[in-house]
């Protein structure tokens, strides 16, 4: 009788364990990547920047809560690279208005696990510093006027909302949208000027541990 009770004991601490979720072991340490594609938002007054932007951003981070079980958050340092240029007003004096720019930034992120389904909806924040510095030269010549112009980045910060979809335990697809703040000084003729243009961005991206 006594065998038979350990016995029954053991069963029962063996079903407890296997009906436990099973998660595959994994750190915390996590890349994400993404391509983005969007426009700067026009604005009133002059302004030297419009038309279309492409981005690429890293993201590694540490997420706290690996499985996905549960909502959870994450904490990184990556960098992105914008490439943009000049609006039409300008790039018609100059054959070189092409800019790139490189982000550098702190990013959080939470996930909202609902359910025990493939999907896991986020919220991203970045904020830090981004660089740019290029000089360049314009000429009118229905007018025969030169001037130059020094393109310097500045504070940088970026909010997306999107959806992690699960493909194998390791690796998910995401699609985000992004909405992205920048900061450029700017001197023309020894006097400078600020300007803070806004884009925004539809992006696709690889989660990967």
């Amino acid at each position: 009788m006594k065998k038979i009770s350990i016995t029954f004991c053991l069963l029962l601490i063996s079903l407890f364990i296997y009906s436990q979720p099973q998660y595959t072991s994994r750190n915390g340490i996590y890349s994400f990547v993404e391509l983005g594609i969007g426009g700067t938002i026009p604005q009133t007054g002059n302004t030297d920047f419009s038309g279309v932007c492409l981005f690429f951003d890293n993201s590694p981070g540490y997420i706290f809560d690996n499985t996905f079980s549960n909502n959870t958050f994450s904490l990184g340092l990556g960098y992105s690279v914008k490439l943009f240029k000049l609006n039409s007003n300008l790039s018609e004096y100059s054959n070189k208005n092409t800019l790139f720019s490189f982000p550098i930034y702190f990013h959080g992120t939470y996930f909202h696990r609902r359910n025990e389904g493939k999907h896991t909806p986020f919220l991203n924040a970045k904020f830090g510093y981004e660089a740019l510095s290029k000089e360049i030269n314009f000429e009118n010549k229905d007018d025969n006027v030169q001037w130059s112009k020094k393109y310097s980045g500045g504070l940088y910060a970026s909010i997306s909302i999107g959806d992690l979809y699960e493909i194998t335990d390791e690796d998910r697809l995401s699609l985000s949208i992004t909405c992205r703040l920048h900061n450029y000084s700017i001197v023309d003729s020894n006097t400078k000027v600020e300007q803070k243009p806004i884009s925004i961005s539809l992006n696709i991206g690889w989660f990967f541990y």
